[in-house]
């Protein structure tokens, strides 16, 4: 009996020796977004490019934040490898890091566009200039932007410029990308940010009928909604 009771012992601890081996497979990704508009590479502070509803525009401005990243496995159990939130600058070419990621093969990846509840309170973010200039005013709700989408457009008038901003926890988006991925070792993705859906799919945005969104409502969903299409996996680890 105590033969037995020794060979199980041994075989309870190499058990939980080697599960704690396998926990301790964790690895760094460095996360790119790769700015385009259909296809069309991004080039700043031009009006290049045409929106769904025949809008000539530039991009001028785009400053969002990214949170909460999980990843997908198999039986839908969603590992959360990072529950923060990111300040994104398309002009700075902002990258983000994903740190004890653990090994694992995955059937996507989800993440906010904007900021989750919790942390959408001014104050709750590192008080970085990059955040402080993305404060939301108290009066509108609180807590900071989602998103400043900003540029010029070609009008019936002449050129006039547009600002899409989204705040509010109400306009929340919670990405999903259905693309297969393994994570076995340090690396890197490349998240595709179309941002002709921005403006586009499932909500046309006209920007001769409007094109100002800070606190109206409707508009702001209609932009959240949106962007469920703007992302896809590019390049995986």
């Amino acid at each position: 009996m105590r033969h037995l009771s020794l060979l199980l012992l041994s075989a309870t601890i190499a058990f939980l020796l080697h599960g704690c081996k396998k926990d301790e497979l964790r690895y760094t990704l460095t996360v790119t977004p790769h700015y385009h508009v259909d296809g069309q590479e991004l080039i700043l502070d031009t009006i290049m490019y045409q929106n769904a509803a025949g809008n000539p525009y530039s991009v001028n401005r785009l400053r969002y934040y990214l949170s909460n990243f999980r990843f997908v496995r198999s039986d839908n159990f969603e590992v959360t490898v990072d529950g923060g939130a990111y300040f994104t600058d398309a002009r700075e070419g902002t990258t983000l890091t994903l740190q004890d990621v653990p090994a694992g093969s995955f059937k996507g990846l989800r993440f906010n566009f904007g900021i989750p509840a919790d942390l959408n309170v001014y104050g709750n973010l590192p008080n970085t200039s990059e955040n402080v200039g993305m404060v939301w005013p108290e009066q509108m709700g609180g807590g900071y932007h989602f998103m400043k989408f900003e540029g010029y457009f070609s009008s019936p008038t002449g050129t006039d410029g547009y600002a899409i901003h989204v705040g509010n926890n109400a306009c929340l988006a919670d990405i999903t990308i259905a693309t297969p991925f393994d994570v076995d070792a340090d690396g890197s993705m490349i998240i595709g940010f179309n941002l002709n859906e921005i403006l586009a799919n499932p909500n046309t945005f006209d920007m001769d009928s409007g094109n100002y969104t800070m606190g109206i409502m409707p508009a702001m969903l209609e932009i959240s909604a949106n962007m469920h299409n703007a992302f896809t996996l590019e390049q995986t680890p």
